[in-house]
């Protein structure tokens, strides 16, 4: 090994760059003020390839070392840059900073002692960059630290070094705009404040200097940088493709990213010419064992949990059941060697920046991989001979899940599970294209999709869960009548929400199949739907006789739930018959029922009706508390078509009792939020909404009602009970008509003199977030969050929450 002598020459200066970097404000503010803690030696930047570590290591040790620092004295004797990224041997990590610092061989002296002789007298930053690959040299990083205590280290690295004197910081990819289907098309301008966006423009205006960013290719835009996740290496190779390819053309290629982001800047380092090969650098560090769980995690759309990750991660020859951290009696299971478990298998891909926290329900942890990099782990699965199995096996724990969840979406645990469904709906997409598509995996097909029913229908995905049930049971060839009926049963349950005259067909198939199984509780079931079908089309006759005839086969279950739901549908036909004398104490016990079970959903359905009956004896008042707690349900539960049943009776509550202002965009509203769901109005429903409008149309002009109803189409679920609340607030309140809604005093102008975090805040405020849910969307502490909301307050002078989420849809702040 070299020797060193302590004779200096000048050390390597930072590298420039000809191009600004985008963004990155905060995340150098963070790093400065980290780096100028007295207690922090080493500072680690972590993240995947790609993300832009190295361009935000040089800009903070460019602040750090010019005229215009936070403490321009921190470090008067510089910074040195030492680029690790050719370094293969741990070994050589010494002698390179070194080389870097300028220190000559000059023999004589163990290599650690001449670099601390050189550097324990300086005030002095090392810059440390591709530390990943040499990671076994870092106990000689901190021992050089350690004998210096004037010198700190700046590491950029794709896994934490995992020493005592090290503090992480996790670079997150650049901030993304929002490209829900629910989000209207974004604006050129409000696009200008992502720093994703800004990075695409600007290097695309480099290779084509009369690329703007027009209405017209903004949408595209924004959704090709969230398809590359925002990772700043993805985008500026997408962007060099620009004359080649419009924006719209190139989102369509986007599908497969890693084969169009090549052919990056020659003078860049290989890894980063490619986003493949960017990726592969960091995969190639892994052991076999690492790589082979990675792989497999790659199977995963979206997120999934750690019990999902030990079930399918595990070795593909070894065998186990889904259960998870649901089964007492599952044990911990194993990868490929037995002395490595997944558990520590994912915290080591999550150090070396392949795996990431995602969100999902409180109660778990979730993880997930960029689509990049999930793109890249599945070209290694097909490529490994597993693919089959380790499909088969995710298939396996979703099947189990979503079975179990389908038990428990009709009690206390309902919205536990809605949630839990949610986090995990790309995975049973997954799980559902590869059963459908695989001829001996069609009873997995037929039961996933059957046991997603009722999650679909809260929801709202009726037209996707139709496809998916459709698409099983073409492909089912001949299942068990029991698993067909309950196939048929879910498949028209949707149909039946969506006037699908197909419903029928479904129903009266599925009625047959359980009778002859002697399945009582399906029977009764298909006979509650057909009874419902019957009801829409006006034939109270044959829906009392379905339903009189299913409510025969739930009392034998003794089940409260089931015999609530006997009682409630019973109490539907009374109110169609006009029978309000009979339906009052039906629904009324069907609630108590519901309420003793915990299926919140159906308290929310029984709680609309009920109101809906007050109505129609002139209780406004109670009606409207009884729409306030259903509102208040169905928003928990995220059911947008179930809150527009709410909007839409409160809504004739409101009549004459609110500015009818309010009550248009109520309707409006309601009547997207179905739409949303492709629920159609059945006839009666048409009939009240018809004549709702034209009453409207009289009383606010035809320019006054479109103004209305165009402002309700685009609240959110949120924003609508938002409005919903305070109206039944409203006409609890007995307030007269002109006092709703609440005009505020400072919002006037288009921010209403809220700042752009601020209408960030107030936008998840009107989606119903508490302040620690907003604190995780925005990535701010809880403390903050408050504040942000107690100013938004303040500032529209309202007292509540409700106030200002519906001011702020009434005024379009957000």
């Amino acid at each position: 090994m070299p020797t060193l002598g302590i004779d200096r020459l000048a050390p390597q200066e930072l590298p420039r760059h000809r191009t600004p970097l985008v963004g990155r404000e905060r995340e150098a503010a963070a790093a400065r003020a980290l780096l100028l803690e007295p207690n922090v030696a080493l500072l680690t930047l972590t993240g995947p390839g790609g993300v832009g570590k190295t361009r935000l290591a040089l800009r903070v040790a460019g602040d750090l070392a010019g005229d215009d620092a936070d403490a321009p004295t921190a470090f008067p004797d510089g910074v040195c840059f030492v680029d690790l990224g050719a370094v293969a041997d741990p070994a050589l990590v010494l002698p390179a900073i070194a080389q870097a610092h300028g220190v000559r061989e000059t023999g004589g002296r163990p290599i650690l002692a001449a670099l601390t002789a050189t550097l324990r007298p300086l005030r002095l930053l090392l810059v440390l960059d591709n530390v990943e690959q040499v990671a076994a040299a870092a106990p000689a990083i901190e021992d050089l630290l350690s004998a210096c205590p004037g010198v700190k280290a700046l590491a950029t690295s794709r896994a934490v070094l995992r020493l005592s004197l090290e503090q992480e910081m996790a670079v997150p990819p650049l901030a993304l705009p929002p490209v829900a289907p629910d989000h209207p098309p974004p604006d050129p301008a409000d696009l200008a404040q992502y720093d994703a966006v800004v990075l695409f423009v600007q290097r695309a205006r480099a290779v084509d200097p009369g690329f703007v960013l027009t209405a017209d290719v903004a949408p595209a835009v924004a959704a090709i940088c969230a398809r590359l996740d925002g990772l700043p290496l993805a985008i500026e190779l997408a962007a060099a493709r620009i004359r080649l390819f419009p924006p719209q053309a190139m989102l369509t290629r986007l599908e497969h990213r890693l084969p169009l982001l090549t052919s990056g800047p020659r003078n860049l380092p290989a890894r980063q010419q490619t986003l493949r090969a960017a990726i592969a650098w960091g995969h190639d560090l892994l052991t076999p064992t690492e790589q082979a769980l990675f792989r497999r995690l790659a199977v995963f759309a979206g997120s999934f949990t750690l019990p999902a990750a030990e079930f399918v991660g595990r070795g593909v020859e070894q065998s186990g059941n889904p259960d998870g951290e649901d089964s007492p009696t599952s044990s911990t299971p194993r990868f490929l060697d037995s002395s490595t478990s997944v558990l520590d298998g994912v915290s080591l891909l999550a150090e070396k920046s392949l795996l990431g926290r995602a969100e999902g329900p409180p109660e778990e942890s979730r993880f997930g991989m960029l689509e990049t990099i999930r793109e890249f782990g599945l070209e290694r699965l097909a490529a490994s001979g597993e693919e089959g199995e380790v499909r088969q096996r995710h298939a396996a724990f979703f099947l189990d899940l979503a079975e179990r969840a389908s038990a428990a979406l009709i009690g206390p645990e309902q919205g536990r599970w809605l949630d839990r469904l949610e986090a995990e709906h790309d995975n049973v997409r997954a799980a559902l294209s590869w059963a459908i598509s695989r001829a001996e995996r069609e009873e997995t097909a037929l039961r996933l999709a059957a046991a997603m029913r009722q999650f679909w229908l809260v929801r709202g995905y009726l037209s996707e869960g139709r496809g998916w049930l459709e698409r099983a049971l073409s492909h089912s060839g001949a299942p068990s009548p029991l698993l067909r009926a309950k196939a048929l049963m879910a498949a028209g349950a949707l149909a039946e929400l969506q006037g699908d005259s197909r419903a029928m067909t479904f129903l009266e198939e599925a009625l047959a199949l359980f009778r002859t199984a002697g399945d009582d509780a399906g029977a009764a079931n298909a006979l509650t739907i057909l009874g419902g079908i019957a009801l829409t089309n006006g034939d109270a006759v044959s829906a009392s006789d379905h339903m009189e005839a299913a409510a025969a086969l739930i009392r034998r279950s003794g089940e409260p739930g089931k015999a609530a739901a006997a009682l409630h549908n019973l109490g539907l036909v009374a109110m169609r018959q006009g029978d309000d004398l009979r339906a009052e104490p039906l629904l009324t016990e069907s609630l108590s029922g519901f309420r003793e079970s915990g299926n919140a959903w159906a308290v929310a359905v029984a709680l609309v009706n009920l109101a809906d009956l007050r109505q129609r004896r002139g209780d406004t008042a109670a009606g409207a508390e009884l729409l306030g707690e259903a509102l208040d349900i169905q928003l928990r539960q995220r059911s947008a078509w179930g809150g527009a049943a709410c909007l839409f009776v409160l809504a004739g509550l409101a009549e004459n009792r609110v500015e009818p202002v309010a009550v248009a965009r109520l309707l409006s509203a309601a009547e997207a939020l179905l739409d949303g769901a492709g629920i159609p109005l059945d006839a009666d429903e048409r009939a009240k909404h018809d004549r709702a409008v034209a009453a409207l149309r009289e009383r606010l002009g035809e320019e006054g009602l479109a103004a209305a109803l165009a402002a309700g189409r685009a609240l959110s679920l949120g924003g609508a009970v938002a409005e919903g609340q305070a109206v039944a607030a409203a006409i609890r309140a007995g307030m007269p008509p002109g006092g709703f809604p609440p005009e505020g005093r400072n919002h006037d102008g288009p921010n209403a003199g809220l700042t752009l975090r601020e209408r960030e805040v107030l936008a998840l405020l009107v989606k119903g977030l508490t302040n620690r849910e907003i604190a995780e969307a925005l990535f701010v502490s809880p403390r903050t969050a408050t504040t942000h909301v107690t100013n938004i307050l303040a500032k529209l002078g309202v007292q509540t929450r409700t106030e200002a989420a519906a001011l702020a849809v009434r005024h379009g702040l957000i």
